[in-house]
Parts: C-alpha cells; structure tokens; sequence
C-alpha cells in the first residue's frame, strides 16, 4: 500500500486593494501569521469579480509558470480544498 502525505492550501482573509480592469487582476492585503500579525500584499487574480475595499475568505493557488500571477480562488467548501497527494 503507497503512503499518502496531503499537503492543503490554508485560508486567508483577503482584502481588495487595487483592482486593474485591462488585465483582471487585484492587488491584495491578507495576514501572513496570525501569531506575529505580518501582513503580505500580492498581485493576483481570482475565480469571480472583485470590487475593491471588499473582504473575502480564500486561498492562493499558484500557477504553474514563474511569470503568471496566482489565483485568488474564493467561497468554495473549506472541505473540498484542493490537496497534492
């Protein structure tokens, strides 16, 4: 039998930023640690229209290439997170 190691995407509370209309990217806010309360800021793109000043529950999914952005995917179950097996 083959041992299997999940590895899941954690949740963050995102903040919009900025919203760049020509390309459909944002520039988010969200807690790196909640402990230490460091804050990161990236550019990325998401699953659905987002406004800015708005507040979502999400995870960043990279993508596969150095130069593309992530996706912001936002609302889904915490229960079907996605995990590399």
């Amino acid at each position: 039998m083959l041992a299997q190691i999940k590895f899941s995407l954690p949740y963050k509370r995102c903040k919009v930023l900025v919203k760049y209309s020509s390309d459909k990217s944002y520039y988010v806010q969200y807690l790196k640690d909640f402990e230490t309360m460091i804050v990161e800021y990236c550019w990325c793109r998401a699953n659905q229209v987002l406004e800015i000043g708005t507040e979502v529950d999400g995870y960043l999914c990279p993508n596969d290439s150095l130069d593309s952005l992530p996706t912001l995917i936002v609302g889904e179950c915490k229960s079907i997170i996605p995990s590399f097996v």
